[in-house]
């Protein structure tokens, strides 16, 4: 009778908000349905009329959530509970599990161009490099590679001699 997707930070599968989306599709025929962050009985819950999206707020703690979804047509027929998942996942990778060497660790750089080598806990999928006080928050992140680690060449150290 239709199909539940479900996203969260633009993304399907993951999401590190409470706040997701989930779009549903129904068949032609449906009127009205029930959708559930908990436990659902198509047979005993409150109905509403179908939507194609809704917006849903995940219980909290790390782990699947499962949403669950009714439909029923025209006639009242109700169908089989439709159920689908997503991960939340609030906790930041471990900043210990990282570390960032500048030209293979060198303690002195006389270029400003220079390579960086990032190894990074398997737990991570993306990182942003700057320079002079990266604002995490704001910053450009881009996806790391499946396996660690990351080998970034030509990076532009800040100008000036002094501490990286």
């Amino acid at each position: 009778m239709g199909t539940l997707t479900l996203t969260g930070n633009g993304q399907t599968g993951f999401t590190n908000s409470l706040q997701i989306g989930a779009a549903i599709a129904p068949a032609a025929d449906v009127v009205e349905m029930a959708l559930s962050t908990g436990a659902l009985d198509c047979d005993n819950t409150a109905y509403v009329a179908v939507a194609t999206t809704a917006a849903l707020t995940l219980p909290s703690g790390d782990g699947s959530k499962a949403v669950n979804l009714c439909l029923r047509d025209r006639a009242g027929n109700r169908s089989l509970l439709v159920s689908s998942s997503i991960t939340l996942d609030q906790t930041p990778p471990a900043a210990a599990a990282h570390t960032l060497a500048i030209n293979g660790g060198s303690a002195f750089a006389t270029s400003a161009s220079s390579t960086l080598t990032i190894n990074f806990a398997a737990d991570a999928v993306e990182r942003a490099i700057g320079n002079d006080g990266l604002d995490c928050s704001s910053a450009t992140y881009t996806a790391l590679p499946a396996t660690s680690p990351q080998t970034v060449g030509a990076f532009a150290l800040s100008s000036g001699d002094g501490v990286k």
